[in-house]
């Protein structure tokens, strides 16, 4: 690994404005390739295609200083404030790794070379602990709307109890009365059944005793007949004399 001075601008412009127009240094750490390597991603480039054949063989004119710089890997690029604060780290790692070899064992935390170093590890921390402190803020509301909720439905649960309840007695009592109109109706009926018989009865009884003494009255407004079909007609006469007196007497016992 190595290091490499560089400074950076904003394109067609001699620096930021914040840096009085000047540009800003920064260090790019980079990694250098062996010969075998370079060839290696030569042969790998060959395959890509023809433009990219073109341009290696193009570059076989290279001069040594274009050589250097195509033969290194750039791993990542450092502020000149951030190339400070791993370089310090860089020297406390020298220090422990100087005060015992054989038990050194590096920090990922504290790892100068890493992407994040412990500013940014600092940083994420945080990002993830505010994050962790607005999901707990959601679970705990999401449980206070999950409680509320489960007292609704309790309320509700009850609620509906009672009104089964109600609709309950409200049944029973209507169908006792119901019941006991059925019975008065019943009772009626039966009354008004019984009063028709006996009204029907009584209209029988007096056609049949209006008959009986039409029957009478015109037996008795007839003339005498003659001896000798009172002589043939005596017996059935006398027959039918003694069932009209007792119609008659039943007649009059009924009145």
């Amino acid at each position: 690994l190595s290091f490499e001075l560089v400074a950076h601008a904003p394109v067609l412009s001699f620096g930021f404005p914040s840096n009085t127009n000047l540009p800003e240094l920064s260090v790019r750490l980079v990694r250098r390739l062996s010969l075998a390597q370079r060839r290696w991603r030569m042969l790998a480039g060959l395959n890509k295609g023809f433009k990219d054949t073109v341009n290696r063989a193009m570059q076989i004119g290279m001069t040594e200083p274009q050589r250097r710089t195509d033969a290194v890997e750039l791993l990542t690029t450092w502020t000149w404030t951030k190339f400070n604060a791993r370089l310090e780290l860089m020297h406390e790692v020298r220090e422990t790794w100087l005060a015992d070899p054989g038990n050194f064992r590096l920090d990922p935390t504290k790892d100068p070379w890493a992407e994040h170093g412990p500013v940014e590890l600092q940083q994420l921390r945080q990002e993830h602990e505010h994050e962790l402190q607005e999901l707990r803020e959601k679970s705990r509301q999401k449980e206070k709307e999950l409680a509320n909720s489960a007292l609704r439905e309790r309320a509700a649960t009850a609620e509906l109890s009672l009104l089964r309840q109600e609709l309950e007695a409200v049944k029973a009592q209507l169908k006792a009365q119901t019941t006991g109109e059925l019975r008065l109706l019943q009772q009626e009926l039966e009354a008004a059944k019984s009063q028709l018989r006996s009204a029907q009865q009584r209209q029988r009884s007096e056609s049949h005793d209006r008959g009986l003494n039409a029957a009478i009255a015109e037996r008795r407004s007839s003339p005498r007949a003659s001896a000798a079909t009172c002589s043939l007609a005596g017996r059935s006469s006398a027959v039918e004399d003694a069932e009209t007196r007792g119609r008659v007497s039943r007649c009059l016992e009924l009145s």
